[in-house]
Protein backbone atom coordinates (compact mmCIF):
# COMPACT_ATOMS: atom_id res chain seq x y z
CA UNK A 1 0.00 0.00 0.00
CA UNK A 2 1.22 3.07 -0.82
CA UNK A 3 1.94 5.91 2.25
CA UNK A 4 -0.47 8.77 1.66
CA UNK A 5 1.29 11.87 0.20
CA UNK A 6 1.16 15.25 1.95
CA UNK A 7 2.22 18.65 0.70
CA UNK A 8 5.79 19.57 2.36
CA UNK A 9 5.00 22.51 4.38
CA UNK A 10 2.21 20.47 6.21
CA UNK A 11 3.37 17.98 9.15
CA UNK A 12 2.55 14.16 8.18
CA UNK A 13 1.91 12.62 11.69
CA UNK A 14 -0.50 15.10 12.32
CA UNK A 15 -2.41 15.13 9.04
CA UNK A 16 -2.74 11.31 9.61
CA UNK A 17 -4.77 12.23 13.20
CA UNK A 18 -6.03 14.69 12.26
CA UNK A 19 -9.20 13.09 11.25
CA UNK A 20 -9.61 11.12 14.33
CA UNK A 21 -8.97 14.25 16.33
CA UNK A 22 -12.05 15.49 15.00
CA UNK A 23 -14.32 12.56 15.51
CA UNK A 24 -13.32 12.56 19.53
CA UNK A 25 -14.23 16.31 19.56
CA UNK A 26 -12.96 18.85 22.29
CA UNK A 27 -10.92 17.58 25.10
CA UNK A 28 -8.93 19.45 28.14
CA UNK A 29 -5.95 19.38 25.40
CA UNK A 30 -7.97 20.13 22.20
CA UNK A 31 -9.91 23.03 21.12
CA UNK A 32 -11.62 23.92 17.90
CA UNK A 33 -12.07 27.10 15.92
CA UNK A 34 -14.08 26.32 12.55
CA UNK A 35 -12.47 29.65 11.35
CA UNK A 36 -9.54 32.37 12.53
CA UNK A 37 -10.84 34.42 14.99
CA UNK A 38 -11.53 38.06 14.05
CA UNK A 39 -11.08 39.17 17.69
CA UNK A 40 -8.30 38.49 18.88
CA UNK A 41 -9.48 37.27 22.22
CA UNK A 42 -11.06 34.77 21.23
CA UNK A 43 -8.21 32.89 20.24
CA UNK A 44 -6.14 34.76 23.14
CA UNK A 45 -8.23 33.13 25.77
CA UNK A 46 -7.91 30.01 24.55
CA UNK A 47 -4.54 30.22 24.57
CA UNK A 48 -4.22 31.99 27.72
CA UNK A 49 -6.00 29.08 29.39
CA UNK A 50 -3.89 26.50 27.97
CA UNK A 51 -0.69 28.41 29.47
CA UNK A 52 -1.73 28.35 32.69
CA UNK A 53 -3.32 24.93 33.12
CA UNK A 54 -1.66 22.30 31.00
CA UNK A 55 -0.38 22.02 27.06
CA UNK A 56 -2.85 21.55 24.88
CA UNK A 57 -3.98 22.57 20.96
CA UNK A 58 -6.23 25.32 18.97
CA UNK A 59 -6.89 23.80 15.85
CA UNK A 60 -8.24 26.43 13.65
CA UNK A 61 -10.47 25.08 10.88
CA UNK A 62 -12.52 22.15 12.15
CA UNK A 63 -16.24 23.11 13.84
CA UNK A 64 -17.35 23.00 17.14
CA UNK A 65 -19.07 19.43 16.42
CA UNK A 66 -15.85 17.82 14.69
CA UNK A 67 -16.56 18.43 11.03
CA UNK A 68 -13.59 19.38 8.92
CA UNK A 69 -14.26 22.61 7.69
CA UNK A 70 -10.38 23.70 6.45
CA UNK A 71 -9.12 27.03 6.09
CA UNK A 72 -10.28 29.13 3.50
CA UNK A 73 -7.09 30.25 2.28
CA UNK A 74 -3.81 28.61 2.43
CA UNK A 75 -1.13 29.02 0.32
CA UNK A 76 2.09 30.22 1.04
CA UNK A 77 1.10 33.73 1.68
CA UNK A 78 -2.37 33.27 3.78
CA UNK A 79 0.09 30.68 5.51
CA UNK A 80 2.49 33.56 6.31
CA UNK A 81 0.05 36.17 6.92
CA UNK A 82 -1.69 33.63 9.91
CA UNK A 83 1.99 32.96 11.36
CA UNK A 84 2.51 36.75 12.00
CA UNK A 85 -0.85 36.76 13.18
CA UNK A 86 -0.51 34.68 15.90
CA UNK A 87 3.02 35.18 16.83
CA UNK A 88 1.89 39.10 17.26
CA UNK A 89 -1.28 37.98 19.32
CA UNK A 90 1.11 35.83 21.36
CA UNK A 91 3.80 38.19 22.10
CA UNK A 92 0.93 41.09 22.71
CA UNK A 93 -2.47 39.81 23.49
CA UNK A 94 -1.52 37.48 26.00
CA UNK A 95 0.11 37.77 29.02
CA UNK A 96 3.31 37.12 29.80
CA UNK A 97 3.80 35.76 26.14
CA UNK A 98 3.71 32.38 24.89
CA UNK A 99 5.83 30.80 22.29
CA UNK A 100 3.39 28.42 20.86
CA UNK A 101 4.51 25.93 17.72
CA UNK A 102 2.29 25.98 14.18
CA UNK A 103 1.91 22.61 12.69
CA UNK A 104 -0.42 22.61 9.62
CA UNK A 105 -2.17 19.01 8.54
CA UNK A 106 -4.09 18.38 5.56
CA UNK A 107 -7.22 15.84 4.96
CA UNK A 108 -9.05 15.78 1.91
CA UNK A 109 -7.66 18.29 0.49
CA UNK A 110 -8.42 20.86 3.25
CA UNK A 111 -5.46 22.05 5.35
CA UNK A 112 -6.21 22.91 9.43
CA UNK A 113 -3.50 24.98 11.89
CA UNK A 114 -2.93 23.37 14.69
CA UNK A 115 -1.56 25.87 17.63
CA UNK A 116 0.28 23.97 20.25
CA UNK A 117 0.75 25.90 23.42
CA UNK A 118 3.08 24.62 26.04
CA UNK A 119 2.31 25.12 29.88
CA UNK A 120 3.82 27.91 30.87
CA UNK A 121 6.86 29.13 33.16
CA UNK A 122 4.56 31.61 34.48
CA UNK A 123 1.71 30.67 37.40
CA UNK A 124 -0.74 32.37 35.48
CA UNK A 125 -1.55 33.71 32.11
CA UNK A 126 -3.84 36.56 31.19
CA UNK A 127 -5.77 37.97 28.35
CA UNK A 128 -7.07 41.41 28.02
CA UNK A 129 -5.70 41.44 31.86
CA UNK A 130 -8.35 38.76 32.87
CA UNK A 131 -6.43 35.48 33.64
CA UNK A 132 -7.62 32.16 32.29
CA UNK A 133 -7.04 28.59 32.82
CA UNK A 134 -8.41 25.41 30.64
CA UNK A 135 -11.63 22.83 32.00
CA UNK A 136 -12.65 20.15 30.37
CA UNK A 137 -13.42 21.70 26.83
CA UNK A 138 -12.57 25.81 27.63
CA UNK A 139 -11.27 28.34 29.17
CA UNK A 140 -12.71 30.50 31.97
CA UNK A 141 -11.59 33.36 33.80
CA UNK A 142 -9.87 32.03 37.10
CA UNK A 143 -11.53 33.13 40.41
CA UNK A 144 -9.61 35.32 42.46
CA UNK A 145 -8.88 32.71 45.20
CA UNK A 146 -7.77 30.29 42.34
CA UNK A 147 -5.19 32.88 41.20
CA UNK A 148 -4.07 33.26 44.62
CA UNK A 149 -3.35 29.39 44.66
CA UNK A 150 -1.48 29.01 41.46
CA UNK A 151 0.79 32.07 42.64
CA UNK A 152 1.51 30.37 45.76
CA UNK A 153 2.43 27.21 44.93
CA UNK A 154 4.50 28.67 41.80
CA UNK A 155 6.07 30.44 44.70
CA UNK A 156 6.90 27.83 46.58
CA UNK A 157 8.50 25.52 43.68
CA UNK A 158 10.64 28.36 42.66
CA UNK A 159 11.96 28.65 46.05
CA UNK A 160 13.60 25.61 46.68
CA UNK A 161 16.26 23.73 45.87
CA UNK A 162 16.74 24.31 42.01
CA UNK A 163 18.17 20.34 42.01
CA UNK A 164 15.42 19.13 44.22
CA UNK A 165 12.55 21.18 42.10
CA UNK A 166 14.02 19.36 38.98
CA UNK A 167 13.65 15.82 40.71
CA UNK A 168 10.37 16.90 41.92
CA UNK A 169 8.70 18.12 39.54
CA UNK A 170 9.64 15.46 36.95
CA UNK A 171 8.18 12.65 39.57
CA UNK A 172 5.01 15.11 39.93
CA UNK A 173 4.65 14.35 35.97
CA UNK A 174 5.42 11.29 36.61
CA UNK A 175 3.20 10.45 39.14
CA UNK A 176 0.42 12.15 36.76
CA UNK A 177 1.52 10.31 33.73
CA UNK A 178 1.22 6.45 35.36
CA UNK A 179 -2.40 7.05 36.49
CA UNK A 180 -3.05 7.98 33.11
CA UNK A 181 -1.93 5.30 31.31
CA UNK A 182 -2.84 2.76 33.94
CA UNK A 183 -6.51 3.91 33.23
CA UNK A 184 -6.22 3.69 30.06
CA UNK A 185 -4.65 0.71 29.47
CA UNK A 186 -7.32 -1.24 31.56
CA UNK A 187 -10.11 0.85 29.62
CA UNK A 188 -8.67 -0.59 26.26
CA UNK A 189 -9.05 -4.21 27.60
CA UNK A 190 -12.89 -3.85 28.04
CA UNK A 191 -13.77 -1.22 24.97
CA UNK A 192 -13.11 -2.30 22.16
CA UNK A 193 -16.19 -1.10 20.13
CA UNK A 194 -16.58 2.33 18.81
CA UNK A 195 -16.34 4.68 19.23
CA UNK A 196 -14.63 3.51 22.49
CA UNK A 197 -11.98 1.89 20.20
CA UNK A 198 -11.19 4.76 18.39
CA UNK A 199 -10.69 7.20 21.22
CA UNK A 200 -8.55 5.16 22.93
CA UNK A 201 -6.33 4.45 20.13
CA UNK A 202 -5.92 8.47 19.94
CA UNK A 203 -5.36 8.29 23.58
CA UNK A 204 -2.63 5.62 23.43
CA UNK A 205 -0.78 7.42 20.53
CA UNK A 206 -0.67 10.75 22.88
CA UNK A 207 0.39 8.40 26.06
CA UNK A 208 3.32 7.00 23.78
CA UNK A 209 4.71 10.61 23.04
CA UNK A 210 3.82 11.61 26.34
CA UNK A 211 6.14 8.48 27.95
CA UNK A 212 8.82 9.73 25.36
CA UNK A 213 8.86 13.62 26.25
CA UNK A 214 8.74 12.26 30.11
CA UNK A 215 12.08 9.84 29.12
CA UNK A 216 13.64 12.58 27.13
CA UNK A 217 13.54 14.87 30.48
CA UNK A 218 14.40 12.96 33.03
CA UNK A 219 17.24 14.35 35.43
CA UNK A 220 20.33 12.71 35.12
CA UNK A 221 19.52 11.32 39.21
CA UNK A 222 15.95 9.75 37.92
CA UNK A 223 17.89 8.61 34.31
CA UNK A 224 17.19 5.42 34.90
CA UNK A 225 13.33 5.66 34.58
CA UNK A 226 14.07 6.44 31.26
CA UNK A 227 14.47 2.52 29.64
CA UNK A 228 10.80 1.51 31.40
CA UNK A 229 9.21 4.75 30.43
CA UNK A 230 10.32 3.77 26.61
CA UNK A 231 9.34 0.33 26.90
CA UNK A 232 5.76 2.37 27.73
CA UNK A 233 6.01 4.37 24.82
CA UNK A 234 6.55 1.59 22.31
CA UNK A 235 3.12 -0.84 24.09
CA UNK A 236 0.83 2.03 23.65
CA UNK A 237 2.60 3.03 19.88
CA UNK A 238 0.54 -0.71 19.35
CA UNK A 239 -2.22 0.18 21.41
CA UNK A 240 -2.41 3.63 19.03
CA UNK A 241 -1.98 1.17 15.77
CA UNK A 242 -3.79 -2.07 16.45
CA UNK A 243 -6.91 -2.58 14.22
CA UNK A 244 -8.99 -5.26 15.56
CA UNK A 245 -11.54 -7.50 13.31
CA UNK A 246 -13.40 -10.50 13.43
CA UNK A 247 -10.51 -12.31 11.73
CA UNK A 248 -7.54 -11.56 13.72
CA UNK A 249 -6.15 -12.15 17.16
CA UNK A 250 -6.42 -9.76 19.65
CA UNK A 251 -2.95 -11.44 21.49
CA UNK A 252 -0.65 -8.32 20.09
CA UNK A 253 -3.28 -6.22 21.59
CA UNK A 254 -3.32 -7.51 24.93
CA UNK A 255 0.22 -8.24 24.98
CA UNK A 256 1.08 -4.68 24.70
CA UNK A 257 -1.53 -3.43 27.27
CA UNK A 258 -0.13 -6.28 29.61
CA UNK A 259 3.42 -4.82 29.02
CA UNK A 260 1.96 -1.09 30.37
CA UNK A 261 0.27 -2.45 33.41
CA UNK A 262 3.58 -4.53 34.02
CA UNK A 263 6.05 -1.80 33.59
CA UNK A 264 3.99 0.48 35.87
CA UNK A 265 4.01 -2.07 38.68
CA UNK A 266 7.77 -2.23 38.05
CA UNK A 267 8.24 2.10 38.43
CA UNK A 268 5.72 2.66 41.34
CA UNK A 269 7.67 0.91 43.93
CA UNK A 270 11.18 2.20 43.09
CA UNK A 271 10.37 5.64 42.23
CA UNK A 272 6.87 6.47 43.73
CA UNK A 273 5.98 4.38 46.78
CA UNK A 274 3.19 5.76 49.03
CA UNK A 275 5.77 7.24 51.56
CA UNK A 276 6.80 10.01 49.09
CA UNK A 277 2.92 11.70 49.09
CA UNK A 278 2.28 13.87 51.64
CA UNK A 279 -0.13 13.94 54.50
CA UNK A 280 -1.99 16.30 51.82
CA UNK A 281 -2.27 14.11 49.46
CA UNK A 282 -3.32 11.16 51.49
CA UNK A 283 -6.15 13.74 52.70
CA UNK A 284 -7.13 15.11 49.34
CA UNK A 285 -7.71 10.91 48.16
CA UNK A 286 -10.11 10.29 51.20
CA UNK A 287 -12.09 13.70 50.42
CA UNK A 288 -12.32 13.10 46.65
CA UNK A 289 -13.99 9.56 47.57
CA UNK A 290 -16.09 10.89 50.10
CA UNK A 291 -17.63 13.51 47.87
CA UNK A 292 -17.96 11.12 44.83
CA UNK A 293 -20.11 9.16 47.12
CA UNK A 294 -22.28 11.94 48.04
CA UNK A 295 -22.65 13.04 44.16
CA UNK A 296 -23.70 9.87 43.25
CA UNK A 297 -26.17 9.40 45.60
CA UNK A 298 -27.70 12.90 45.07
CA UNK A 299 -27.70 11.72 40.92
CA UNK A 300 -29.66 9.03 42.10
CA UNK A 301 -31.93 10.61 44.02
CA UNK A 302 -32.52 13.48 40.90
CA UNK A 303 -33.14 10.52 38.63
CA UNK A 304 -36.91 10.38 38.95
CA UNK A 305 -39.48 8.86 36.85
CA UNK A 306 -39.64 11.58 34.35
CA UNK A 307 -36.22 12.63 34.41
CA UNK A 308 -34.89 9.21 33.19
CA UNK A 309 -36.21 9.40 29.94
CA UNK A 310 -35.78 13.56 29.51
CA UNK A 311 -31.64 13.59 31.15
CA UNK A 312 -30.96 9.50 30.21
CA UNK A 313 -27.33 10.34 28.52
CA UNK A 314 -26.78 13.58 31.06
CA UNK A 315 -26.74 10.84 33.68
CA UNK A 316 -24.93 8.60 31.56
CA UNK A 317 -22.24 11.31 31.07
CA UNK A 318 -21.98 12.89 34.87
CA UNK A 319 -21.77 9.09 36.32
CA UNK A 320 -18.90 8.85 33.77
CA UNK A 321 -16.94 11.68 35.16
CA UNK A 322 -17.52 10.29 38.85
CA UNK A 323 -16.48 7.04 37.62
CA UNK A 324 -13.61 8.06 36.12
CA UNK A 325 -12.36 10.26 39.07
CA UNK A 326 -12.86 6.60 41.10
CA UNK A 327 -10.50 4.75 38.70
CA UNK A 328 -8.01 7.29 38.95
CA UNK A 329 -8.07 7.73 43.08
CA UNK A 330 -7.75 3.80 42.85
CA UNK A 331 -4.93 3.80 40.32
CA UNK A 332 -2.69 6.00 42.59
CA UNK A 333 -3.53 3.71 45.57
CA UNK A 334 -2.73 6.43 48.31
CA UNK A 335 -4.13 6.17 51.84
CA UNK A 336 -6.24 3.17 50.63
CA UNK A 337 -4.40 0.79 52.67
CA UNK A 338 -3.96 -2.46 50.83
CA UNK A 339 -4.34 -4.85 47.64
CA UNK A 340 -8.05 -5.59 48.35
CA UNK A 341 -9.61 -2.15 49.09
CA UNK A 342 -8.04 -1.16 45.90
CA UNK A 343 -9.29 -3.95 43.77
CA UNK A 344 -13.05 -3.47 45.17
CA UNK A 345 -12.88 0.72 44.32
CA UNK A 346 -11.37 -0.40 40.98
CA UNK A 347 -14.20 -2.61 40.56
CA UNK A 348 -16.77 0.04 41.62
CA UNK A 349 -15.59 2.31 39.83
CA UNK A 350 -15.27 0.11 36.28
CA UNK A 351 -18.88 -0.84 36.91
CA UNK A 352 -19.97 2.78 36.74
CA UNK A 353 -18.07 3.50 33.85
CA UNK A 354 -19.62 0.33 32.08
CA UNK A 355 -23.04 2.35 32.23
CA UNK A 356 -21.76 4.75 29.94
CA UNK A 357 -21.83 2.11 26.90
CA UNK A 358 -24.46 0.29 27.47
CA UNK A 359 -26.91 0.26 24.44
CA UNK A 360 -30.52 2.08 25.55
CA UNK A 361 -33.23 -0.04 22.71
CA UNK A 362 -36.92 1.13 22.72
CA UNK A 363 -37.92 -1.02 25.58
CA UNK A 364 -40.64 0.75 27.18
CA UNK A 365 -37.91 2.34 29.40
CA UNK A 366 -36.97 -0.90 30.71
CA UNK A 367 -33.00 -0.78 30.22
CA UNK A 368 -33.30 2.82 31.74
CA UNK A 369 -34.66 1.59 34.40
CA UNK A 370 -32.13 -1.41 34.71
CA UNK A 371 -29.40 1.28 34.60
CA UNK A 372 -30.82 3.61 36.92
CA UNK A 373 -31.36 0.62 39.38
CA UNK A 374 -27.74 -0.63 38.91
CA UNK A 375 -26.15 2.80 39.43
CA UNK A 376 -28.29 2.90 42.82
CA UNK A 377 -26.45 -0.12 43.62
CA UNK A 378 -23.37 1.08 42.50
CA UNK A 379 -23.71 3.98 45.14
CA UNK A 380 -24.34 1.66 47.68
CA UNK A 381 -21.32 0.04 46.91
CA UNK A 382 -19.35 2.77 47.45
CA UNK A 383 -21.01 3.70 50.62
CA UNK A 384 -20.53 0.02 51.71
CA UNK A 385 -16.90 0.26 50.49
CA UNK A 386 -16.27 3.56 53.01
CA UNK A 387 -17.55 1.69 56.00
CA UNK A 388 -17.02 -1.44 55.39
CA UNK A 389 -13.16 -0.27 54.72
CA UNK A 390 -13.02 2.85 56.10
CA UNK A 391 -10.53 5.55 55.28
CA UNK A 392 -7.43 5.27 57.46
Amino acid sequence: MNERKHPDWSDSELSDEIAMIAAIGETQEVEFKATMPQQVSNLAKEIAGFATSNAGRVIIGIEDDGTIRGLDQFDRAARAKLTERIEGLCANAVQPSITPTLKYAVVDDKAVLAIEVPKGSAPVYYSANIPYLRQMTSARPMAPNEVVEHIVAWHKASTENPRQTAESRFLSELAEFLVDADVTAREARIRTLKPWSDLLRSSAGYLARRARELAAGAPNELIETAEPLEEIADAFDIVAHERTALNRSRAPLIGAIDTVLETIDKIRPRWLPHEVFGEETEVNQREQIEKISRQLAGLVGRATERERFLRTQEILDEAAGYGDTLARVASAGVALGGTERVEKLRSIAESIRELETRRLPMDGGASIDRMINDLGQESENLKNWIEEFGLP
